[in-house]
């Protein structure tokens, strides 16, 4: 089914192009779904402007989008601030048709976006000084922001802009809440609205055992409401502790979780153990 750009809400697939894209919050840029390739960002230097990823995107692959139904008149201009990570403006800004996500908006729309078993380049240098030219943010697997060199090879999630009244093709979208209320963003308001986040992260670690030392008792006796109970209240000490930290409780489950996804190992006496771990 085709649809206006315009009709779509954020955070929703489209097929454009003959690629699937996100919409994001800013009007009319889309990313990329998926990883388009691996490719390095150039061979020595973080500036998006002088790079050959610049280069590949906005000749080749516009071209691949043009051949495969993309009417150029749906393209518009995307200017990119290229100002670095440590705050340097040397580089000024770019205007493409085809451009990678930065730092900054990447922080705006992380929470559209699911992380990739691959890293992939962001348009934002971590300096513009000549003795680290050759460094450049990325998203990790964990979609943490992070750095690579410009000579590695990385993942290439390209950034469009589209006219508001540009046609596409809408991929199934379902509400990622499905139907249901998003527990954790409504624990951090009541943080808020509350001033705990505030508070002595000494005195919520504190908290943190008093729970944990509920849920071992419910455990114990086999009691499943107080089990349920000191689950729930577990989680939101971590969230609210998360807050005082300066953290997302996302973020490091996501850590977590691709730091275990290929962990092998065995079950010994109810107790998983890792493979490294195991006796030769």
């Amino acid at each position: 089914m085709q649809k206006a750009l315009k009709e779509i809400k954020p955070g929703e697939v489209l097929t454009f192009g003959g690629f699937e894209w996100i919409k994001l919050e800013e009007e009319g840029l889309c990313l990329m779904k998926d990883i388009l390739e691996e490719r390095t960002f150039d061979d020595k230097s973080n500036d998006w402007i002088k790079s050959e990823l610049r280069e590949y995107l906005n000749n080749y692959f516009y071209e691949t989008l043009t051949e495969d139904g993309a009417d150029e008149k749906n393209f518009l201009q995307i200017e990119t601030d290229l100002t670095a990570d440590d705050g340097l403006k040397d580089y000024g800004t770019s205007k493409d048709l085809i451009s990678l996500m930065t730092a900054d908006l990447y922080r705006k729309n992380k929470h559209l976006l699911n992380p990739l078993k691959d890293w992939w380049w962001l348009a934002t240098p971590n300096t513009c000084l000549a003795t680290h030219k050759y460094i450049m943010r990325c998203v990790s697997s964990a979609g943490m922001l992070n750095s690579s060199y410009v000579y590695y090879n990385c993942g290439v999630r390209p950034v469009i802009c589209l006219q508001p009244d540009a046609l596409v093709e809408v991929t199934n979208n379902k509400d990622n809440s499905d139907g249901k209320e998003d527990i954790t963003e409504l624990i951090k308001k009541w943080a808020v609205d509350r001033n705990v986040v505030s508070g002595d992260t000494k005195a919520q670690m504190v908290k943190l055992l008093e729970e944990a030392g509920e849920l071992a008792e419910g455990i114990n006796k086999n009691k499943l409401d107080l089990i349920i109970d000191s689950v729930g209240d577990v989680y939101v000490v971590l969230v609210i502790l998360c807050m005082q930290l300066g953290l997302d409780i996302n973020d490091c489950i996501r850590v977590a979780y691709y730091e275990i996804k290929d962990r092998k190992g065995k079950m010994i006496n109810g107790t998983f153990v890792k493979e490294e771990d195991l006796e030769v």
